[in-house]
């Protein structure tokens, strides 16, 4: 607000609170028809370019980041709005899987949360 004699001025804000996202997303591990775990796979491979725990190898950020789209969609499968994060990358390693077999009917799921440095928010 600025004032000035008797009058008064609003003004919009200037600044943001943020300019950066955390997603947070939970993954059931299934396996594929070959038995295997592509979807630990394929973000462990992505965790591992930050940082591989098995060679000490550490990763630049322009080597490990990329793009996540996320589709929202009616029960007709019409994408109505659409985000593309950008310059995304996982926060922390995969949570590790237990190997406890107590409770059988328990499925291991992934907890991943990943930075994001920009987005685009797009109504269609």
């Amino acid at each position: 607000m600025q004032k000035g004699k008797f009058a008064k001025r609003n003004y919009a804000g200037g600044k943001p609170d943020t300019t950066t996202l955390d997603l947070a997303l939970k993954f059931t591990v299934n396996l594929d028809d070959s038995n295997s775990m592509y979807v630990f796979k394929t973000l462990r491979q992505w965790t591992d370019l930050i940082y591989n725990p098995i060679t000490g190898a550490q990763g630049i950020k322009a080597d490990y980041t990329g793009t996540i789209i996320v589709s929202v969609f009616n029960k007709s499968g019409d994408v109505f709005r659409r985000i593309t994060l950008k310059d995304c990358f996982p926060l922390k390693a995969i949570d590790p899987m237990e190997l406890e077999y107590v409770n059988g009917s328990s499925l291991y799921e992934i907890n991943m949360t990943w930075a994001v440095d920009y987005w685009e928010d797009l109504f269609l």
